[in-house]
């Protein structure tokens, strides 16, 4: 699992690389400001489109991948609705 604040960039590790399932949490203005969208993607084997260690944000993973069916997004636009919809 992988997290970013505002600025959005994080290094992808061979360890990273080698797991089934990456999920990236991008929390955005989230952690400064309290409000703004959170993105979550979700990338499976992400060791099969990248062979080494690489630092990127989440525009550039999404147009290195293009259209692929291992990779997933959602967009949380209201935190505290998303989450009490899940405990339902």
């Amino acid at each position: 699992m992988k997290s970013t604040g505002r600025h959005g960039f994080q290094e992808l590790k061979a360890k990273d690389l080698s797991a089934d399932t990456l999920v990236w949490i991008h929390f955005g203005k989230q952690f400064d400001e309290g409000y703004g969208a959170i993105q979550i993607v979700i990338l499976d084997n992400p060791g099969k489109y990248f062979f080494e260690p690489v630092r990127l944000d989440i525009p550039r993973l999404m147009r290195k991948l293009g259209d692929t069916s291992d990779l997933r997004q959602i967009e949380v636009v209201d935190l505290e609705d998303f989450l009490s919809s899940a405990e339902q």
